[in-house]
């Protein structure tokens, strides 16, 4: 249904044959040469790392079983999704409280997070091209997408500038 005043369209469906619940929201995102795009990538990796905040006040805690933001220069969306919910509501205002809390300074970005969370994305990034034929279908993909060859050059440089 189309919520007028917020221009959103969302549904909610209940079966009776799952237990758990799961939600996915999608927002309008970013271009791949978008000068935020390496901080939104740092922020995703940072949030959900292994032991971070998510994985602790979510998973920790028992309010669902996994979680996920991605971002697609493609589509120029991100997602947002939480799996196998205890309790949808909680897990949900819990992930927001985190981020908000983050973007408003409540909740200091820890330094040693945040290296290694561009180390991690260094990593991935460099991984995909860790064979000939890696590199060469990664080339393929770039220029189908319309992005230039050094990319993932361009992409590195400014993840390792995030602060």
């Amino acid at each position: 249904n189309k919520d007028p005043a917020s221009g959103c369209n969302g549904a909610v469906c209940s079966l009776s044959a799952i237990e758990s619940g799961f939600l996915n929201i999608i927002a309008p995102g970013i271009k791949a040469y978008n000068p935020n795009r390496a901080a939104l990538v740092v922020a995703i990796e940072y949030l959900t790392a292994l032991e971070g905040d998510f994985w602790v006040k979510l998973r920790g805690a028992g309010l669902t079983y996994s979680y996920s933001i991605s971002d697609s220069t493609d589509s120029q969306l991100i997602k947002f999704s939480l799996f196998k919910c205890t309790d949808i509501s909680a897990a949900f205002e819990t992930a927001s409280n985190i981020i908000v809390d983050y973007a408003s300074g409540k909740t200091k970005i820890s330094h040693i997070g945040l290296e290694n969370a561009k180390a991690s994305l260094a990593y991935q990034i460099i991984r995909g091209r860790s064979s000939k034929l890696s590199a060469a279908t990664s080339s393929f993909v770039r220029t189908f997408k319309g992005e230039k060859m050094d990319y993932d050059k361009h992409l590195l440089s400014r993840i390792s500038n995030v602060t």
